[in-house]
């Protein structure tokens, strides 16, 4: 089964760039999982599919630190997943597997997954795809299995849909994805300037988006804004496809971590809702909520207490994905991650051991590189030409930032 044309070459000619997505860790969502009265399936031995992976980035990221762990991702464009599978042979893991394909044909012969991750998809396949995502998450979970889906959320994403309006209108004579986009920045930019009352909240909110998308890569704009199918839904139906398909909703994946108790008058209109769901849409309008991350298990499964997050005692403590010992410090001989080095002679973006995005300044990323446990931190000063105790300061740096390994 294949998508449109269209679909396939702006991926094509227009890959995201390299990036992780921090949510979609097993262990985060096993620990949301866990706060809904859920048990899942363990994660350090886990089997994970990732649908849509792209190039492999996020599933790469998430796998390097969990090397009991077995991981599948598929996507529709070869291009990026051959460049995912050459990352995987140069870091040598053997935990991962990269498959060109349509999500709507994995099947019974790739097994059972304890977390099926589903993310930036949902809201950019037609109908038949998305109902069909659902039926593949149902078939592949195993018993205590979790799939994560994200998506554009409404009633937030309407402001987005505006700009996505204004872009489309822009690209509409761009014959190919690069130009599309840049029309599509022209006109924005045009609009964002002199829209006649600039004061007026549409006026501020173009400015203020316009502002942003100026430091977003093609690729995201493109994405974003410029594809021919770009939704966003509601709560309510998506639970209602996921149910069709023999899934039940559990939670979502940010909730036990922006959970804050709301105001008195907020929570008694909380309380006179119906159900849960309609809670949840509500909060989703006074957090100007534009993406979801939601959380499904199997339909009819074992008891569990469903603890009511959104009346939650609170805000609750940031969870770390991997605690990391300041003795690493003490090392003769350093050692940065090597998918980190390995990312740090391709650009400045690289993945952190916490499964975070960390853009390198220029002195850091002349630092990582060398950072492969073979050089102490006087021969790497001597490398780079640089006092001994400017480069202890940088290492420090990426120290903190979860980019050395003990």
């Amino acid at each position: 089964m294949e998508h449109t044309d269209p679909t396939r070459e702006s991926y094509e000619a227009l890959p995201y760039e390299r990036l992780v997505h921090r949510f979609t860790h097993p262990e985060r969502i096993a620990r949301t999982a866990r706060l809904r009265g859920f048990e899942p399936a363990p994660v350090s031995t886990a089997r994970v599919l990732e649908l849509g992976c792209a190039s492999g980035d996020n599933l790469v990221g998430i796998a390097y630190g969990l090397p009991e762990a077995s991981f599948v991702g598929v996507d529709l464009s070869v291009r990026q997943i051959e460049a995912g599978q050459r990352r995987v042979a140069d870091l040598g893991l053997e935990n991962v597997v990269l498959r060109a394909g349509d999500l709507r044909d994995v099947d019974e012969a790739w097994g059972t997954f304890d977390y099926v991750l589903v993310h930036g998809v949902l809201s950019w396949v037609p109908e038949p795809v998305r109902l069909r995502l659902f039926e593949v998450c149902r078939e592949r979970l195993s018993p205590e299995g979790v799939a994560f889906v994200s998506y554009n959320a409404l009633p937030g994403w309407r402001f987005r849909r505006l700009v996505r309006d204004v872009s489309l209108a822009g690209a509409a004579g761009g014959r190919e994805p690069r130009e599309r986009v840049r029309l599509a920045r022209e006109r924005l930019a045009l609009v964002a300037e002199n829209v006649f009352d600039a004061a007026s909240p549409w006026g501020r909110y173009l400015a203020a988006r316009q502002k942003e998308l100026e430091n977003e890569s093609d690729g995201e704009f493109m994405h974003e804004f410029l594809e021919e199918q770009n939704e966003a839904f509601a709560l309510r139906d998506v639970v209602g496809w996921a149910a069709a398909a023999g899934l039940e909703y559990l939670a979502d994946a940010q909730e036990p971590y922006v959970t804050e108790e709301p105001p008195p008058q907020v929570r008694r209109a909380l309380e006179a809702l119906p159900d849960e769901i309609a809670r949840e849409e509500l909060l989703d309008v006074l957090r100007e909520r534009t993406l979801r991350q939601s959380l499904f298990v199997h339909a009819g499964g074992p008891a569990r207490h469903r603890v009511d997050a959104v009346c939650g005692a609170g805000p609750r403590a940031e969870l770390e994905i991997t605690h990391l010992s300041r003795g690493i410090l003490q090392s003769t001989r350093p050692r940065a991650s090597a998918l980190a080095r390995l990312q740090a002679t391709e650009g400045s973006r690289v993945t952190s051991l916490e499964h975070r995005n960390v853009t390198l300044d220029p002195l850091a990323e002349k630092v990582l590189v060398l950072l492969d446990g073979s050089r102490t931190v006087e021969e790497v000063a001597a490398a780079c030409g640089w006092p001994v105790a400017m480069v202890e300061a940088v290492i420090e740096g990426l120290f903190g930032k979860a980019l050395l390994e003990g």
